[in-house]
Order: C-alpha cells, then sequence, then structure tokens
C-alpha cells in the first residue's frame, strides 16, 4: 500500500465500539449569582395566585343623613338612627323636603297651583319646629336640621352625596302634603337611585 493511501479498517468492529459508547451527559444547568443552580432559582419563586385580593375595609358610619316628613314612620326610622349613631359617635343631618307647588295641567284650572308656596313663612316655620321636635334627644353639636324645597326622593339622593353622607335612613311609609300618603314610594326610589347605602326603617 502506497504511501498517503487510506487504510483499509474493518467496519464491524469500528460499529460495535461507537455502539457501546456511553452517550454524554446533559450540561449542567447555568448557575445563578451565589452558586445556586438556576433549577433551584426557579423552583423558589412564588406561584402567581389566582384568589382576588380581599376587598378594602368598609368605610365606617360617621355621617347618617336621616329623611323626615313627620310620618311615624319617619320617627321610627330617625329613632334607628339615633341609637345607631350613639355608639360611633356619628354626625346626624335631619333633611325635611318641602314639595313645590303642584300646576294642574288640565281642565279649567289649567295653570293653577294646588298646594300653598312651600317657601312661605308659616310653611318653613313648621318645618323647623318639627325637626327640632323629632331630633330633642340628640346633643346639639351632633345633629344638624335642613329643610330644604324640590321632590322629597330626588333631594334625599343629592343631599346624600353633597354633605358626603356615609349612610342614609328613611322610613318605610312617607306622608307629603295634604295629608296624602306614599307608600313606599319615596323609600323605593331612594333605594334605587341613592349612590350611598340606604336603610329602610319600617
Amino acid at each position: 500500500m502506497s504511501p498517503g493511501s487510506p487504510r483499509n479498517v474493518p467496519l464491524r468492529p469500528l460499529l460495535r465500539r461507537r455502539a457501546g459508547r456511553r452517550p454524554a451527559a446533559a450540561p449542567a444547568l447555568p448557575r445563578a449569582r451565589g452558586g445556586a443552580h438556576l433549577e433551584a432559582v426557579l423552583l423558589q419563586r412564588p406561584a402567581r395566585s389566582s384568589v382576588p385580593p380581599a376587598p378594602p375595609a368598609q368605610r365606617p358610619v360617621q355621617h347618617i343623613l336621616v329623611g323626615i316628613d313627620g310620618s311615624e314612620s319617619s320617627r321610627r326610622a330617625a329613632r334607628f338612627a339615633f341609637a345607631l349613631a350613639e355608639p360611633l359617635g356619628a354626625r346626624l343631618t335631619l333633611l325635611l323636603v318641602l314639595e313645590p307647588p303642584r300646576v294642574l295641567s288640565f281642565g279649567p284650572l289649567d295653570g293653577f297651583a294646588v298646594a300653598g308656596n312651600p317657601m312661605d313663612p308659616a310653611h318653613l316655620a313648621a318645618a323647623r319646629a318639627l325637626l327640632q321636635e323629632v331630633g330633642a334627644g340628640v346633643p346639639p353639636e351632633r345633629v344638624a336640621h335642613v329643610v330644604e324645597v324640590g321632590e322629597p326622593a330626588d333631594t334625599l339622593c343629592a343631599q346624600a352625596e353633597a354633605l358626603g353622607a356615609d349612610l342614609v335612613v328613611v322610613g318605610a311609609r312617607g306622608q307629603a302634603a295634604a295629608g296624602r300618603w306614599l307608600l313606599g314610594s319615596v323609600s323605593d326610589r331612594v333605594v334605587h337611585h341613592a349612590r350611598r347605602p340606604v336603610t329602610v326603617v319600617h
């Protein structure tokens, strides 16, 4: 065989040697700072929790708005609010809403009002006297008396926002002008439209 020519190496022994060779070991994981394997670092990561975060704590009741209209139901609502406010040290606002005159829009009395002017001094004096009577058992520094003119439910909702009340308390059955009973209509409207918590006292 001339120099530089390929050697005739038997094929079968070579295949046997390659078949018996042990596979190379898998490369080690890269090492993280501090000498720990990356695998250990990954295993120590906290798993993401699917549990939603706890809701924020409920705001304490510090200001209670009470709707007053002279009915026994509203007086019960006031007594409930007084009992609730005392241990909490909460402030109270007693609100009495005088409805504006209603104007007829039909028949021969078209354009005539069916009720007197709520801003009449006599009406205002009677409203303030009623609030003084209802809130007689509460220290003056903890209770405010407010008289407004408007639709009762809408005015209650608006005042709750304006005053920043934490709770609105109303009676389940109110009394409107001229002795007309409102069978839950005001309280129902307040419950559905107020943006503050509402308690209806029966």
